[in-house]
């Protein structure tokens, strides 16, 4: 078996190797493309927040959030408030923030393995910037459908911790379990030790979604020369059907391929939306490899990351077929633009995936720009009530 895995393993390598050797202005257009995604969406949105999710973190008004949160995230998930946290984080700036903070409060000993575990399971989904510009504008042409996508992905979310809860249940809840001690608590946050791991960690996730977009992409090269699937994927010939093989396989692979390829084609709204719930509910294996960087050394299981993204994509999936004719979502496909060249009118110089993601990024930007600010305000009101603290003390 071993040896299987070897020669399959020399014979991918060989196989994408040739093909970068034999087309190399296909291959740089690919590479360059995939750099696009990293520089406008993946750079904007994510590296701000590794560095300011720590910050807040180990911010008085993360501990204050985590009381508050503290009775219904263990009446609903049993976790504690500050693994709640996690969700909202990861809810607002998107993976792997809500496995980083995961992390960050698994090692500061403030609650058990099991909770951190479980938490994995449902905390990691795509920002609310990303699921409305690049799934509800990008793809449909319409924010309230890339509202409604984030409002599927946050119900969803919500219902798989909650079967999680039952799925891994604990015989000791609240028990405190051994681990590596790879932190000590710290009562104040190094700044340059911050910046540097999230430097470290962006090019980590850059290289890991470049990786995968590049293999996407030259599968799908390599597909063309196969008879019976070439005729299948020919959209000429089957049309719509093919279109959304394409998506699919992407979106199995890297995310943001796979709901950028929804706006190449055009299908009923209904089998649009249904695949935009799956490729965000999955969010790909790229995305499953920066969780397992993100988590190493930890000795958390992944197992209950895996079953609650099968759950995950399981209740979407649902949900939208149930709320499709409910909410009478139908009568918004009126409203989507046949080509996403016509909105806005700021972007009608560039294809459908570049426009996507120059928007995404735009809209992530102010995201991160309002995160920051903030998590800014709430350091300097607790410099100052510190400040004042000490004034008091002395005095007295």
């Amino acid at each position: 078996m071993k040896n299987i895995k070897k020669y399959l393993f020399s014979v991918f390598v060989a196989a994408f190797m040739f093909y970068i050797i034999k087309y190399p202005k296909s291959s740089t257009d690919i590479v360059l493309r995939g750099l696009n995604l990293c520089y406008l969406v993946i750079i904007p949105v994510i590296f701000p927040f590794l560095a300011f999710s720590k910050m807040f973190i180990y911010s008085s008004f993360f501990g204050f959030l985590g009381r508050v949160l503290n009775k219904p995230a263990r009446f609903l998930f049993g976790i504690s408030g500050e693994y709640a946290n996690a969700f909202l984080i990861g809810g607002i700036a998107g993976f792997p923030i809500g496995a980083k903070t995961v992390k960050e409060v698994y090692l500061t000993g403030r609650a058990n393995k099991n909770e951190a575990e479980r938490t994995l399971a449902f905390c990691n989904n795509c920002s609310v910037s990303f699921v409305i510009s690049a799934a509800g504008i990008a793809v449909f042409g319409n924010f309230t459908i890339g509202l409604y996508l984030f409002c599927i992905q946050l119900i969803s979310s919500i219902i798989t911790g909650i079967i999680i809860r039952f799925i891994f249940v604990t015989k000791s809840v609240g028990a405190r379990i051994a681990r590596p001690p790879i932190h000590s608590n710290k009562p104040e946050i190094n700044f340059t030790e911050t910046i540097s791991e999230s430097v470290t960690g962006i090019l980590n996730i850059c290289g890991t979604v470049l990786f995968f977009f590049i293999v996407t992409n030259i599968t799908f090269e390599y597909l063309k020369y196969i008879p019976v699937i070439s005729d299948f994927l020919d959209p000429q010939k089957h049309g719509a059907v093919s279109g959304l093989v394409k998506s699919l396989i992407s979106g199995t692979f890297e995310i943001s391929a796979g709901i950028y390829s929804l706006a190449d084609f055009s299908v009923p709204v209904y089998y649009n939306l249904i695949l935009s719930s799956i490729i965000l509910a999955w969010s790909g294996i790229s995305v499953h490899f920066q969780i397992l960087y993100t988590l190493k050394n930890t000795g958390l299981s992944l197992k209950p990351y895996f079953t609650g993204k099968i759950i995950h994509v399981i209740i979407s999936v649902l949900i939208t077929i149930l709320s499709f004719r409910f909410f009478q979502i139908s009568d918004y496909s009126a409203n989507i633009t046949a080509n996403f060249e016509d909105y806005p009118v700021f972007l009608n110089n560039f294809d459908s995936y570049t426009a996507g993601l120059i928007l995404t990024g735009i809209i992530s930007a102010a995201v991160t720009i309002s995160a920051a600010i903030t998590v800014i305000i709430c350091y300097l009101f607790e410099k100052n009530s510190k400040n004042r603290k000490k004034q008091y003390n002395i005095r007295v």
